[in-house]
């Protein structure tokens, strides 16, 4: 990762007692912070604290600049004059119009962080808070000391502006929580102008191509990597009959009593991948891990998937499916034509 600049920014929002909330105020640091390894440190933790979620929404800008203006703020990113330190005042003035809607929400340090991951640029706004710990001075005592929270993060945002400037689907993701109507969660996505992919069908493929890539690892055998699959589908047709979303953090440990987290963690790993959390199955997708078909205008072939390397073979020099011991009716058929 190369750390390209970064600022910090102060919300202040109180909630009362009765229950009112007066209008939140900001103060705006004047300079990016200084370039170091405690930054890059903290936008590294950042990261793989994002990237162990188990929830993230993904979804694109609002087209609407007018009422979500912070990609039009942000547009000009790959311009070498651009401002950035203007930018994420800009985006305080828009985040402070939406916090003053949210009556239970409150205020904290919103960090923007602009990076480079492999060769995708990247534009990460969280907002973090304080909490008390101890630590021991220089007397041997124990001593309160504030630390920034980085055990709790709900409202965290990251645009991959590469994918965004190349018309890639979903560049835009968020932590969610399973709550998608929490108060917390929709101001924040409302100052980030986000409108979710809630397209079941996309999200259910999404999750067969991470379920690909984890079944082809090499230490996978194919008597495995058929099991895997049973399960997922056994458990999206569960959700769908229970009229249920599905839930990563479960799927994962269904698929290995001994290591729960294998799964998800790898799904949090691949920076390519966009599997979202929380999200209804659609069965015509899930419904390839247990059958295969597919054609064109003049041929149709369908088959149980578990016939692979049982009856049916693929040739992927020949690009040819080998088939054995047919149905006797369709021989007949292929016999006297």
């Amino acid at each position: 990762m190369e750390l390209h600049r970064a600022v910090v920014h102060v919300l202040n929002k109180q909630r009362l007692e009765d229950g009112t909330s007066p209008p939140a105020t900001i103060t705006l640091r004047p300079a990016v912070l200084p370039a170091g390894d405690q930054l890059t440190s903290l936008v590294s933790r950042l990261r793989t604290l994002y990237n162990s979620k188990t929830g993230r929404g993904y979804g694109t800008f609002n087209p609407d600049q007018v009422a979500y203006p912070l990609s039009a703020l942000m547009a000009d990113y790959a311009n070498p004059g651009w401002d950035f330190l203007g930018f994420t005042h800009g985006a305080m003035q828009v985040l402070k119009q939406r916090i003053d809607q949210a009556a239970l929400a409150t205020g904290g340090y919103i960090f923007f962080a602009h990076y480079v991951e492999g060769e995708d640029a990247f534009m990460l706004i969280a907002s973090l808070k304080n909490r008390p710990g101890l630590v021991f001075n220089d007397q041997l005592e124990l001593a309160n000391q504030q630390h920034i929270d980085l055990d709790h993060l709900h409202e965290m945002a990251r645009v991959n502006l590469t994918g965004w400037s190349a018309g890639v689907d979903r560049y835009l993701s968020f932590a969610k929580r399973r709550s998608s109507t929490d108060d917390f969660t929709r101001y924040f996505r409302e100052f980030i102008g986000c409108n979710e992919f809630t397209q079941s069908k996309a999200l259910t493929r999404g999750l067969l191509e991470a379920l690909q890539l984890y079944v082809s690892q090499d230490d996978v055998t194919p008597e495995e990597r058929q099991r895997r699959r049973q399960i997922v589908y056994d458990y999206c047709e569960e959700k769908r009959v229970a009229g249920e979303r599905i839930s990563l953090q479960a799927l994962s440990g269904r698929l290995s009593d001994d290591a729960p987290q294998a799964f998800l963690d790898f799904v949090n790993q691949q920076a390519d991948l966009a599997v979202a959390d929380d999200f209804e199955p659609d069965p015509s997708v899930y419904r390839t891990l247990r059958r295969i078909s597919g054609g064109d205008k003049g041929i149709r072939v369908s088959f149980d998937a578990d016939l692979i390397g049982k009856r049916v073979f693929f040739d992927s020099e020949q690009k040819a499916l080998i088939m054995r011991d047919l149905p006797p009716a369709l021989l007949r058929q292929v016999e006297e034509f």
